[in-house]
């Protein structure tokens, strides 16, 4: 388990990726991991338990924030957003695209679900799943501006509690 209390790297490192997203309001330290091995850089694990863990506390983000897996669904379209925009979407070896592009489709499903099940729209949700499905970069059509600011009001949606719940 990869966790802030968990993780150590070189300041340098840490600085060439910007620290933590701050529109991201939980699910920072997923984001930074994700960008840090998109990079190529490699997470090594120890395999001796050092971390206690606890959960289920009343202040934990999980607890403060439903469907937290939106957050997380951000971050890889985001990341991977990103990285086409620079072209090192390009760098990325196939076996990694098609393990991000299974982690966007299966953290949409969950969502899908989630807001089915509670008679919400998921039709922003089906925009993004298609994109995925059909192969197509993040930067085409709806989810990418020329501008270069950050994809569509789709995406944005993920991080407004009240409009996505």
């Amino acid at each position: 388990m990869v966790t802030v209390s968990s993780f150590f790297a070189h300041r340098e490192t840490l600085r060439d990726f910007g620290f933590f997203r701050e529109e991201l309001l939980a699910c920072e330290d997923y984001d930074l991991w994700n960008r840090i091995l998109l990079k190529g850089y490699e997470i090594g694990l120890l395999e001796e338990a050092l971390l206690v863990r606890y959960g289920g506390h009343p202040d934990q983000l999980s607890a403060k924030f439903p469907a937290i897996e939106r957050f997380r669904l951000y971050s890889l379209i985001h990341t991977k957003w990103e990285a086409i925009q620079s072209g090192d979407w390009d760098l990325v070896p196939n076996w990694k695209k098609d393990l991000w592009k299974e982690v966007i489709q299966n953290k949409t499903k969950v969502l899908i679900a989630g807001r089915k099940k509670r008679g919400l729209s998921i039709d922003f949700l089906k925009r993004v799943l298609e994109s995925e499905n059909m192969g197509k970069d993040l930067n085409a059509g709806n989810f990418g501006r020329a501008d270069g600011n950050l994809i569509s009001k789709d995406i944005k949606t993920l991080l407004d509690s009240e409009q996505f719940l």
